[in-house]
């Protein structure tokens, strides 16, 4: 006697971004899949953007999309106390033009201390608060 039933296929599931086959238990065939979905989505382009800022973001603010990176982004720093030098002359460009005092003797770490209650840092990554 021969066995006329046949075995069921596994079902094909893909990326819901690439099309890509993927897990049953997750949407997107990996973590850069994912990320590439977000960026698409918040109309980034990532050659405009450091390697590592748009993960940064997410790290720091919780965020799950880009949707506000662009208007929280301020750039990559060594350190605060470079963001906030950074920060003051962009200010007082004029005024430190002449590097005249006050700003030839400012406490750089309390000023960044002061500062970054307004600002996030996430590996060298430096955002806004919003």
């Amino acid at each position: 006697m021969t066995d006329t039933t046949t075995t069921p296929q596994a079902e094909e599931f893909t990326c819901d971004n690439c099309d890509k086959p993927r897990d049953v238990s997750i949407n997107y065939c990996s973590e850069d899949c994912k990320m590439e979905l977000k960026v698409k989505e918040a109309n980034l382009k990532p050659s405009e953007w450091p390697s590592g800022a748009f993960e940064a973001y997410l790290d720091a603010t919780g965020a799950d999309d880009l949707s506000d990176f662009e208007e929280s982004y301020q750039g990559q720093y060594k350190n605060d106390e470079e963001f906030a030098q950074e920060q003051a002359e962009e200010l007082y460009s004029a005024e430190l033009k002449d590097s005249t005092w006050p700003f030839t003797c400012i406490d750089w770490e309390r000023a960044a201390h002061d500062l970054m209650m307004d600002y996030t840092e996430q590996d060298g990554f430096y955002f806004r608060n919003l």
